[in-house]
């Protein structure tokens, strides 16, 4: 009797994460999950050559997940393939497309659940995000693994709190950075997300905001 064939999951993942860009200078999928064995390709469809460079991890500037990629001439070849360089085989990139003088992005990509780093400081009464915006993938159902997003602190006496005036996209909901990775859940939609962030320290009060684009294919 015949036997019905499982495919595993990592052999549904086997080849290739190919991003496509178009003449928009818009990635497809813009921000995607990836396996840490995965390799990704750029195939330029835009008409034009563009770069891509990838964002430095706020923290640890010196870890690259992926190399940019210079002149990339449109047509039908992809880029050279990339294995992801993530620790313990997992992180998370954002990057732009470049084209004509502009940027365009952010767009992103996720080996397994490494979440996207944002780094929160504090400089008199003022709070930057960095980086600001980001963009992560929406939960991905094949995989089973969410988009992630953790906020780091400059420093643990920094009283951050964390709001969402639109509402939190993220399970458990991120109410100060606590340095843990926060998910989406499989029911967010795909938007951007606008976040404030506050800080009692100052004496006259530290304020900040920043934006995660929420993103699918």
């Amino acid at each position: 009797m015949a036997t019905k064939r499982v495919t595993p999951i990592d052999e549904d993942f086997a080849q290739a994460q190919n991003i496509s860009i178009n003449a928009a200078f818009q990635a497809s999928p813009r921000a995607c999950i990836i396996l840490a064995s995965q390799q990704i390709t750029f195939t330029n469809a835009s008409g034009s050559t563009v770069s891509i460079t990838f964002v430095p991890n706020s923290v640890n500037p010196q870890q690259k997940i992926f190399n940019d990629i210079q002149s990339l001439q449109s047509g039908p070849a992809p880029s050279a393939p990339q294995t992801p360089n993530a620790p313990n085989g997992n992180g998370s990139v954002n990057y732009h497309i470049n084209a004509g003088g502009k940027s365009y992005g952010p767009f992103g990509i996720q080996v397994g659940d490494g979440p996207l780093i944002v780094f929160l400081t504090l400089s008199g009464s003022n709070i930057t995000c960095t980086p600001d915006p980001v963009a992560i993938p929406p939960y991905n159902s094949t995989l089973g693994i969410a988009g992630t997003i953790e906020f780091v602190p400059d420093n643990i006496n920094n009283d951050y709190s964390i709001g969402w005036p639109g509402g939190d996209p993220f399970t458990p909901p991120i109410t100060y950075p606590d340095s843990q990775p926060h998910g989406d859940s499989a029911t967010t939609l795909p938007a951007d997300y606008s976040y404030n962030v506050t800080t009692p320290n100052p004496k006259e009060g530290g304020s900040g905001a920043g934006t995660v684009k929420l993103k699918g294919s």
